[in-house]
């Protein structure tokens, strides 16, 4: 209200009615040349970053190298188990059952220190045959 007049009018109408010309829009200054460089140097660094995260293991797959044990490859492929059987002190033979060794660890190799464990957890078994792909390999017992 206009208190000299009496009058309500809107403030940002000046006296005559006219209105009053905008205000200057706030505008955001641009980056500074060091902002620039910070910005660039920093999507640089993630696009490096995913660069050898997939760069790495497709080339690594590409070569054909059979995965290592505690290589990045550890997880990434099957493991093709041999079959195990048990033979006791009369020739017969048994098959073990794979699920009970390498129920947390896929990774176990197949060879002269699982044969000794399979030996010892059972006196009636007299030796172990690993077969995997056309070979066969035995382990007495009493020589482990």
């Amino acid at each position: 209200m206009d208190i000299l007049n009496g009058e309500k009018r809107n403030p940002i109408h000046s006296k005559s009615g006219a209105k009053a010309p905008p205000a200057p829009t706030a505008q955001r200054p641009g980056l500074s040349v060091r902002g620039k460089i910070r910005r660039r140097v920093r999507s640089a660094v993630i696009i490096g970053v995913l660069f050898l995260q997939i760069g790495i293991p497709a080339v690594q797959l590409s070569r054909g190298d059979p995965p290592l044990r505690f290589g990045w490859q550890m997880y990434s492929s099957a493991v093709d188990w041999p079959e195990i059987e048990a033979v006791d002190n009369e020739g017969i033979t048994a098959p073990i059952d794979r699920s009970d060794i390498y129920v947390f660890r896929m990774e176990i190799r197949a060879d002269q220190h699982l044969a000794a464990a399979l030996c010892a957890s059972d006196p009636l078994i007299a030796r172990v045959r690993f077969r995997s792909s056309g070979t066969t390999e035995e382990f007495t017992c009493v020589d482990l």
